[in-house]
């Protein structure tokens, strides 16, 4: 779904307001709603192979990786822990073995530890978020959260200063009912109650 499908909805709360600041906001509530919510979830895959303990996680299209939910193999949840499971793996004799435990940072590749010392197929969950300059949106998010999106786009664009559209106290109904779309997503977040996504993979064999 194009964002600038939810310009007429957001323009009738900021009547004047130029239609590429609109998009500007829009962008940025879908942004920074799945942020806040967590409701944009991915399963994915990572095949890991013998030697080898860094893997990209990066989805296609316009989305980035928020946050890495769980990562499991065989049914039970590696541990997360710090970057100093990176400088360990830098060790040629690092110890390998089956992994155990797992580090991800945003700008980073996932990490395991030990290094792999053979196949293994790990599952996890990823939440998305929008990138800072996608126009597109799944469609689920845009027809079922459009109004949270609108909400906090207006709310941000009643607050600009000197303009004929400006209205602080409409701003903080604005955000006030974007509140109550927030508090319906992390709910439904929480249950995994979202539509079906497809898999990522990614990694060796």
């Amino acid at each position: 779904m194009d964002i600038a499908a939810l310009t007429p909805d957001t323009a009738i709360h900021v009547v004047g307001c130029p239609e590429p600041t609109i998009w500007v906001e829009l962008r940025r509530a879908a942004r920074q709603f799945c942020q806040d919510t967590g409701i944009w979830k991915v399963p994915f895959q990572v095949f890991a192979v013998p030697g080898l303990d860094r893997y990209p996680i990066e989805p296609e299209g316009s989305a980035t990786v928020s946050s890495l939910e769980w990562i499991g193999l065989d049914g039970k949840r590696l541990e997360g822990r710090d970057s100093e499971v990176m400088m360990r793996n830098q060790d040629p004799n690092a110890e390998r073995g089956r992994p155990t435990h797992y580090y991800w940072g945003r700008a980073d590749d996932m990490v395991l530890a030990p290094v792999p010392d053979s196949q293994y197929r790990l599952e996890g969950v990823m939440t998305l978020i929008p990138r800072r300059s996608a126009m597109d949106i799944p469609d689920w998010l845009g027809e079922r959260w459009g109004e949270a999106l609108v909400a906090l786009a207006a709310a941000w664009l009643l607050t600009i200063p000197g303009q004929r559209w400006t209205d602080a106290n409409f701003a903080r109904a604005q955000m006030a009912r974007y509140q109550q779309y927030v508090a319906q997503a992390k709910r439904q977040a929480e249950g995994l109650d979202q539509p079906a996504t497809r898999v990522v993979r990614y990694g060796g064999y």
